[in-house]
């Protein structure tokens, strides 16, 4: 391959990305206006940039953490070993699935986003908007996926069988490394909680606010410690 048609690679896959970037930004914003349609529906303040500016991070911070991983890890690995084991970024897309593309960049957006709330980087969301939020990154991370992975979606819905489905192949992913099984386990539990705080607001108080984001980082680290327990336990 040469160096120009190398180059017309990544402009094409550039161009792609920024075409599907953009697309998702305006079905977003247009999401939000037909929700504010609605009387009892009040949105923050900054609901449009908040919400454009989580799609670009989910894009920025995704990609270019897969970039700097590859590139340490070819930078560490010397000798024949770096011939050997070269780290390909493409190859490790093509290695995770898109449920589980869903749930690294869940995991990694929120964590960094809760982070952000708590250290005032951030202006926390309240009530049952704070849910409401989260959700809808969700809904633009899977839509931002399928978009990017038609085809392989399409190709795992052929093979798709009931027999293949349960909690510890939905949960958790026994075959591949602990980050991505902790990643779905974490989108898993978020969604549950989240859904469940939206659709019993009236029964349940859905304050939002610092609790809510402190919340999501002990999930996280609780799923993290279970995680690590079991594959501890597994391994003696």
């Amino acid at each position: 391959m040469t160096v120009n048609s190398k180059k017309n690679g990544f402009i094409k896959l550039a161009i792609r990305h920024l075409f599907i970037m953009s697309v998702v930004c305006i079905l977003a914003s247009i999401g939000l206006y037909v929700a504010s349609l609605n009387p009892t529906v009040t949105l923050h303040p900054n609901a449009y940039r908040d919400i454009i500016r989580s799609i670009v991070m989910v894009y920025i911070f995704f990609f270019v953490a897969s970039v700097t991983g590859a590139f340490l890890f070819n930078f560490l690995t010397v000798g024949n070993d770096r011939k050997r084991k070269k780290y390909n970024v493409k190859e490790y897309f093509n290695r995770v699935t898109p449920y589980e593309t869903i749930g690294i960049s869940f995991t990694l957006v929120t964590i960094v986003n809760s982070i952000m709330m708590l250290t005032g980087l951030d202006e926390p969301k309240e009530g049952v908007f704070a849910y409401v939020h989260l959700m809808t990154r969700l809904g633009i991370i899977t839509l931002i996926v399928i978009l990017i992975s038609l085809k392989e979606i399409k190709e795992g819905l052929e093979k798709f069988s009931l027999k293949s489905v349960s909690p510890i192949n939905v949960l958790c992913a026994p075959r591949k490394n602990a980050f991505i099984g902790v990643s779905k386990a974490f989108t898993t539990v978020s969604f549950l909680y989240c859904v469940t705080f939206i659709v019993f607001q009236v029964i349940l108080p859905a304050s939002g606010g610092r609790s809510f984001y402190i919340s999501l980082l002990i999930i996280w680290a609780l799923i993290l410690i279970t995680r690590v327990t079991s594959t501890m336990v597994k391994g003696k």
